[in-house]
């Protein structure tokens, strides 16, 4: 959800605190090639709606109850890690309210972290403690870039190769993660507004001056 959302109570330590995941995704939704650690793997075993790409990228559907796709599989074991950097070219259908690129989220989704576009480009993690770290500027429309990382030290952000902002207050009290998506929170839950996902990485956690060179 978007942040400024009231944090819910702590239960349990999240599982980011180590030095991060050493494995490296990269899935090309515009030219149908996905890897992991450089090596093929097939679409249908990491999202749940393999259907949904087409020309323009993985088609996350406006404001609909089947309209996010669910992350699965070793991708979603990864994710929930919560020690990461994520790379996600987009591009917003319209200038509307907020997309949703990526949520992960505990298993009753009262803990998360996400990375969506709003009046600015905005990542979060949301626990016990709130961390937010925004880019100004206006990506609602047309195709961008941007890097996010989150680790328990440090959550980052930064949006077409622009300065990164970011937070380093420590932050141990996500609970577990379960589940991650695109677009919104997993179905049945409503999507946010149309988008189409590009690309997106996956990689081992990258420091908030490394950001802006991943999102150029």
């Amino acid at each position: 959800m978007m942040p400024g959302v009231a944090a819910q109570p702590l239960r349990r330590h999240s599982s980011g605190g180590g030095g991060g995941i050493s494995n490296e995704w990269s899935l090309d939704f515009l030219n149908e090639v996905y890897t992991k650690n450089g090596s093929p793997v097939s679409l249908a075993d990491i999202i749940d709606k393999p259907e949904r790409v087409g020309a323009n990228g993985l088609e996350i559907l406006d404001n609909d109850a089947d309209g996010s796709v669910s992350i699965i599989g070793d991708l979603l074991a990864d994710l929930i890690t919560a020690a990461w950097t994520v790379v996600i070219e987009f591009e917003k259908v319209a200038i509307d309210t907020l997309a949703e690129l990526l949520l992960v989220a505990d298993i009753d989704l009262n803990h998360s972290i996400a990375v969506d576009v709003y009046t600015s480009m905005q990542g979060y993690d949301s626990g016990f403690i709130i961390r937010t770290v925004d880019n100004d500027g206006e990506y609602r429309s047309g195709v961008h870039k941007v890097a996010f990382t989150r680790t328990d030290n440090l959550v980052g952000i930064s949006t077409d190769g622009g300065a990164a902002d970011a937070d380093t207050t420590p932050n141990t009290t996500l609970n577990p993660m379960a589940a991650a998506a695109f677009g919104g929170y997993p179905a049945p839950d409503e999507s946010y507004d149309a988008c189409y996902i590009r690309t997106m990485r996956l990689i081992p956690p990258v420091s908030a001056g490394g950001l802006p060179a991943l999102s150029g």
